[in-house]
Order: structure tokens, then C-alpha cells, then sequence
């Protein structure tokens, strides 16, 4: 039971190296964009400050890079032992009832050959998890070793990224800002052009009002003809009668 224990162990201890991964990954991506971006913000106007700038960058990608490798090698190249499946450990413990019965031959004692079978089939089993616990102890502290090897590098990745953002720092605050200039070709000609389209309309307008108060005043004169003669003409008529 204890070695059952201890071979469990092993495998969940195997699972926790393994899920805690995720952040070192998480946080190297996040520091490999803050050095892409400072690598590509940066104007390398200051010579002192692209040398240094380029120093420090040297050295923090070769840390990032170490780190890369680590965490991969954390993930992968392990060969865990495992014991034998149900199925194997059922044929071989038929294998040796078969053996204890042709060695015992017509002698063979059923009770005598069924605790031989048992016995060497429980040390089996033993020597089974001794192995198997023993590989797997020195795959996880193989696995432990470059899980620290890779937060290491990722701590460096980390202090060269802070330092790297001090001459970043400096050179986004001391170069001098762009002024844009903007260049109108052709102005005075838009600017004609505009005035005279200006212009028409104005006059456009001008002659369009003009032309409606014409033909307002016309209508009025004809009104009042229309409405003159009927009357002269009833007036007459009366005269006349009269």
C-alpha cells in the first residue's frame, strides 16, 4: 500500500509541475511584447542611448530565449514509468501457475503451487513500483530543475525589460516632437474659383427674385384691368335708362 501511495504521489506531483507552467508562459509573452515595442518605439537618435539601449536588449533576449528553452524542456523529454496494466498482470500471474504446475509435475500440490504463484507474483508487483517510483522521482526533480531554470531566466527576462525602458524612457521624453506642415497647392485658384462660384449665385439669385417680383407686379396690373371695365360698362347702362 505504501509503495501504491507513493507511485500516486509521484504522478500528482507530476500534474502540478506541469499546471504550474501557465504563468511563466502568460508572463513571458507579456514581456516579450514590451520589448518588441520598446525595440520598435524607439527612435535611436541618441547614440550613447541606442548603445546602451542595444546592450541591454542583447542581453534580455538572450534571457528570453533561455527561458523559452527551459519551459519547453519543462514540458517535454520525460519517460514516466508505469506499472503493469490489469490485463499484463493477469497473464503473467497465469504464467506462473503454468510454470509451478510443470515444475511440481503429477507431485504439484494445488495449495503449495498457488502461495509460490502468489509470492513471486506480489515481488513482481514490488519491483514493478520500485521502478516505477524511482524513475518518476527523477523525472519530476529533472522536471523541478528546469522549472527553475526557467523562472530564473524569467526573472532576468524581467529586471533587463525594467532597464531597458530606462534609456526608452529618456529618449520618448528628450527628442524634440514632429511639427506637421501642411502645403495647399493652388489656393488662389481654389480660392477664385470659389469666389466667382460665389459670385454667380449671388447674381443667380439676384435675377431669379427679380424675375418673380416682374411677374408678381404683371399679374397685379391684369387683376386690376379685369376688375375696371365691367364697372364702366354697368355704369353706362344706367345712364342710358335713365
Amino acid at each position: 500500500d505504501s509503495l501504491r501511495e507513493k507511485y500516486k504521489f509521484e504522478f500528482e506531483h507530476k500534474q502540478q509541475l506541469t499546471t504550474s507552467l501557465t504563468f511563466p508562459v502568460g508572463v513571458l509573452v507579456v514581456l516579450g511584447g514590451l520589448l518588441g515595442t520598446i525595440a520598435k518605439q524607439f527612435s535611436y537618435e541618441s547614440v550613447y542611448l541606442t548603445y546602451v539601449l542595444f546592450f541591454l536588449l542583447g542581453f534580455a533576449v538572450i534571457a528570453f530565449l533561455m527561458a523559452i528553452y527551459f519551459i519547453v524542456r519543462s514540458y517535454h523529454g520525460y519517460a514516466y514509468s508505469y506499472v503493469p496494466t490489469p490485463s499484463e498482470m493477469r497473464e503473467h500471474y497465469d504464467a506462473l501457475v503454468r510454470y509451478y504446475q510443470e515444475v511440481e509435475g503429477d507431485d504439484q500440490i494445488p495449495e503449495v503451487i498457488t502461495k509460490r504463484t502468489e509470492e513471486d507474483f506480489d515481488d513482481f508487483l514490488r519491483r514493478k513500483y520500485v521502478h516505477a517510483i524511482e524513475v518518476n522521482i527523477w523525472e519530476n526533480e529533472l522536471k523541478m530543475r528546469y522549472l527553475y531554470y526557467a523562472r530564473s531566466s524569467l526573472i532576468a527576462v524581467l529586471v533587463l525589460t525594467l532597464l531597458c525602458s530606462i534609456p526608452y524612457f529618456f529618449d520618448t521624453n528628450t527628442k524634440p516632437k514632429k511639427i506637421y506642415r501642411v502645403h495647399i497647392e493652388n489656393l488662389n485658384e481654389s480660392l477664385t474659383v470659389k469666389i466667382n462660384k460665389g459670385a454667380y449665385n449671388a447674381r443667380k439669385t439676384e435675377s431669379t427674385q427679380a424675375e418673380s417680383t416682374t411677374e408678381s407686379t404683371q399679374a397685379d396690373i391684369t387683376t386690376t384691368g379685369a376688375d375696371g371695365a365691367p364697372s364702366g360698362a354697368t355704369t353706362t347702362e344706367a345712364g342710358g335708362a335713365r
